[in-house]
C-alpha cells in the first residue's frame, strides 16, 4: 500500500507545519511535503495539497498544521485503510465542535454503546486529517473547481454526487490544537475529538450512522 502526505500548512504557522512534517518524514510514506498558504486562501491552499499526490500511489493524505498526531499515527492509519467498510474516503478526526453537534455526539454515544468502529455520513464535517484513494482527486477538483463551499464541505460534495459515503475512525488517530482558526472566527467551545488515541488500533467494529 502506497500512501502520501501533504502538510497543508499556513505561513503563521510555520514552526508547527515543520514540526508535523518532520514527525511524518520519520514514518513509512512513500512522500511527504507540505502545501503552504501564503494569501490566507484555505481552499487555494487545500487544492495545491491534493495535486500534491501522484498517481502510482494508492492513497494520499492531507493533514492540517494544527493537527495532534502520534509516533503510531502511519501504522493505524494502514489499519484504518484496510479495515474500513469502504476506504474512497476517511475522515481520521471526529470534533466535537460544529456542524451538527448534537448529532454527532448522540452518534459516537451510540458508538460507544455498540463499541462501533466507525461512523459514516454522506457529509465530509472536518477537514482536520482526510485521506482518500488517489483515483478520487483529479475528479474531485474537476467537481468541486466552481464551488464556494469551505474546504472540507466542498470535498464532501464530490463524494456524496457520486453515492459515497465518508467514513470516521473511531478514535480518531488524529487531534485538534485547540486554538483560533486562522481562517475565520469560532465559537468558543473546544475544537477537540471526541475521543484521542495514541494507542495501536483495530478498527474491527461496527458502523453508526452520523
Amino acid at each position: 500500500m502506497n500512501v502520501s502526505c501533504t502538510v497543508m500548512a499556513h505561513i503563521k504557522r510555520v514552526e508547527e507545519a515543520t514540526d508535523l512534517y518532520v514527525k511524518l518524514m520519520k514514518m513509512p510514506f512513500a512522500r511527504v511535503t507540505i502545501s503552504m498558504d501564503y494569501d490566507n486562501d484555505e481552499w487555494n491552499n487545500g487544492r495545491n495539497a491534493w495535486v500534491d499526490a501522484e498517481t502510482f500511489e494508492d492513497f494520499h493524505c492531507v493533514i492540517q498544521d494544527d493537527s495532534i498526531i502520534s509516533d503510531n499515527f502511519y501504522e493505524n492509519l494502514e489499519t484504518a485503510l484496510r479495515q474500513a467498510p469502504a476506504n474512497d474516503i476517511l475522515s481520521l478526526y471526529t470534533g466535537t465542535s460544529r456542524p451538527f453537534k448534537n448529532q454527532v455526539q448522540k452518534a459516537v454515544d451510540k458508538a460507544k454503546e455498540e463499541n462501533a468502529s466507525w461512523l459514516k455520513s454522506n457529509r465530509l464535517m472536518w477537514g482536520v486529517a482526510i485521506v482518500m484513494k488517489t483515483e478520487h482527486i483529479e475528479h474531485m477538483l474537476k467537481y468541486v473547481e466552481k464551488s464556494t463551499l469551505p474546504y472540507d464541505e466542498r470535498i464532501g460534495s464530490y463524494f456524496k454526487h457520486i453515492g459515497k459515503q465518508v467514513y470516521y475512525c473511531r478514535p480518531s488517530i488524529v487531534n485538534h490544537r485547540d486554538e483560533q482558526s486562522l481562517i475565520k472566527k469560532v465559537h468558543n467551545y473546544p475544537r477537540v475529538a471526541h475521543e484521542y488515541s495514541d494507542d495501536v488500533l483495530e478498527f474491527k467494529g461496527g458502523v453508526i450512522s452520523i
